[in-house]
């Protein structure tokens, strides 16, 4: 069974991380986090860069292999979408129970 990860940009300027870790950031400047999953089985990351200015701007990029699993699978399950009346976008990520999700924010701003 797996949980998942949701990221969007739902609120005008504040990035949200829902579901299997829960965080909000201020983004109105571009902010960059490189985000962490570790198993036993291995680990796997990916980065991501956001902001929010006319409209929100995300931009996904995974690396890292888990040990027991093959590249291409590793990230199999990923939905990109855009919802609500203003079509924000939204990154949904299936995560396994036994994951640590750790998210790590790159700039110096870090308001939320």
């Amino acid at each position: 069974m797996s949980n998942k990860l949701i990221i969007s940009g739902y609120s005008d300027d504040c990035l949200e991380f829902d579901g299997a870790f829960r965080e909000e950031y201020y983004v109105y400047s571009p902010a960059v986090f490189d985000v962490t999953l570790t198993s036993p089985r291995g680990e796997r990351s990916f980065t991501l860069e956001a902001e929010f200015g006319y409209a929100w701007s995300l931009k996904f990029a995974w690396y890292g292999l888990a040990d027991d699993e093959p590249q291409d699978n590793i990230w199999t399950g990923i939905e990109f979408s855009y919802t609500g009346k203003n079509r924000d976008p939204q990154i949904v990520i299936p995560v396994d129970e036994d994951e640590v999700i750790t998210v790590e924010r790159r700039d110096d701003d870090e308001s939320d």
